[in-house]
């Protein structure tokens, strides 16, 4: 039974991760670093669309999606926050 709670884990780490920047910015860029340089993502894929970004994810390929909005940056300056979206993938 030791074993077994040893070898059972919900830790998640490495999911492969596909990143659609609108921003394309300095602190776009920060923020998609610190994401990759978590230990909980790999930024794998870097695309051009949501289409792109939902293909890669409905297809397996990418586990999680980051989608950084035309904006971020500015709003991260003006309001000192800034929304993004995770898209998580879905065996369902």
């Amino acid at each position: 039974m030791v074993l077994l709670g040893y070898a059972a884990t919900t830790d998640v780490d490495h999911i492969s991760t596909a990143v659609f920047d609108q921003d394309r910015t300095a602190q776009s860029r920060g923020l998609i670093y610190t994401y990759g340089t978590s230990g909980y993502f790999d930024i794998n894929y870097y695309v051009a669309s949501e289409e792109a970004l939902a293909r890669l994810i409905d297809g397996g390929k990418a586990r999680a999606g980051l989608l950084i909005p035309a904006g971020y940056s500015r709003d991260l300056a003006r309001e000192g926050t800034a929304q993004v979206s995770v898209v998580p993938w879905s065996s369902n």
